[in-house]
């Protein structure tokens, strides 16, 4: 995607919240906040593991929902299903100031999502992302399946997607002076899991693994093939 892209993108989401504010006598959050610890599994040689302390907002405004790193605002229902503009902070790809390579920040990405249920409690999920940050400067598009269940008391979010990423985005975390690394494609296998502790307060765990291609994978700045992202985290439900 262009610069010029990037911008439209960034106005579209901007006039939706916009609007959205201009009508907040009818906004009510729905949802569960949780102070949360994450725990960062990285494949990068001789980076320790990465533990900070995050927010978990799941739920929903009207039109506006927020999951996790990724929050979006539906713009249509249709029978092609929900279509939405997202925008997402890239929080599983980076390499920290600790690490003994060069810092690579967590990029800000902005795109649209078009998610529609195909049966049997599954939901396909279409996502294309852009940069809007300035940091890798690339794409990925995503491909996921996803559903929602209840055992017992804990709601279940599963995820399983396949996202490929532009030579750009691949290479701003993979690059080093003698290597360049192409497009990559990686999988990612997600679950969130929701505990009810009292009538008001709940227990939150997200674990996300990300198995990496081979453009990652043989980088000389990595000695493993994949990213695990745990967050673990108590807080209210409104």
């Amino acid at each position: 995607m262009t610069k010029l892209t990037s911008k439209i993108l960034l106005l579209s989401t901007l006039t939706y919240f916009t609007s959205f504010q201009s009508h907040a006598d009818t906004w009510q959050f729905k949802g569960l906040v949780a102070p949360a610890v994450s725990i960062d599994n990285l494949p990068y040689k001789d980076t320790d593991t990465e533990v900070a302390p995050s927010l978990l907002v799941m739920g929903h405004a009207g039109k506006l929902f927020i999951e996790g790193n990724r929050a979006g605002y539906r713009l249509n229902r249709s029978e092609l299903g929900a279509f939405s503009v997202v925008g997402q902070l890239r929080t599983h790809q980076y390499i920290p100031d600790d690490s003994p390579f060069e810092e690579r920040d967590k990029a800000v990405e902005l795109g649209f999502q078009l998610a529609k249920p195909i049966g049997a409690g599954w939901n396909i999920q279409a996502t294309a992302l852009t940069d809007v940050s300035s940091k890798h400067k690339g794409q990925e598009y995503e491909l996921g399946l996803y559903r929602r269940d209840t055992i017992g008391d804990v709601r279940l979010l599963s995820l399983f997607a396949v996202q490929k990423q532009s030579k750009k985005l691949t290479g701003y975390y993979a690059d080093t002076a003698g290597y360049e690394a192409d497009g990559d494609t990686n999988v990612e296998v997600e679950f969130i899991g929701i505990y009810p502790v009292t009538e008001n307060l709940e227990a939150i765990m997200v674990y996300r693994h990300y198995f990496h291609g081979s453009e990652l994978k043989d980088s000389p700045l990595t000695d493993a093939s994949s990213t695990q992202k745990l967050s673990i985290g108590m807080g209210w439900r409104f």
